[in-house]
């Protein structure tokens, strides 16, 4: 997606970090309609079904800012359990299906961001943002 400038000055440390983070699909701007970097709240009892990415031109990375504690607010990937832990980076291939849920009374908040795929050629990417 494309730089929202106003959300970017209300979290201005967060857009900084991000712009430094190299393969960072959002700097496409509105040529890539695929990266996204966005905050992600998942509210008490929501449960998010299975789906898969729409491509398989990214990484998806979630860096959990608050994680409910216990064992009920996790996601389950390619059918593996995978909970999160505050401040542990993780990142998948979201083209596998995924799910993910929150059986806690607390939200689950994390920076979600997405990179290119490390497969994809310099000529690939510039295919996909119409170059």
């Amino acid at each position: 997606g494309e730089r929202n400038a106003a959300w970017a000055a209300r979290c201005p440390t967060t857009a900084s970090l991000l712009e430094a983070v190299p393969g960072l699909m959002a700097h496409a701007g509105a040529a890539d309609p695929f990266g996204f970097a966005f905050f992600s709240t998942l509210h008490p009892g929501s449960t998010i079904e299975p789906h898969t990415a729409p491509c398989n031109l990214r990484l998806r990375c979630h860096l959990p800012l608050r994680v409910p504690p216990g064992d009920g607010c996790a996601m389950e990937l390619a059918g593996a359990r995978q909970p999160w832990a505050e401040g542990k980076l993780l990142v998948f291939d979201d083209c596998y299906e995924h799910a993910v849920w929150n059986r806690t009374a607390e939200p689950r908040v994390l920076l979600l961001f997405d990179l290119w795929h490390p497969d994809l050629a310099e000529s690939e990417r510039a295919a996909v943002k119409g170059q």
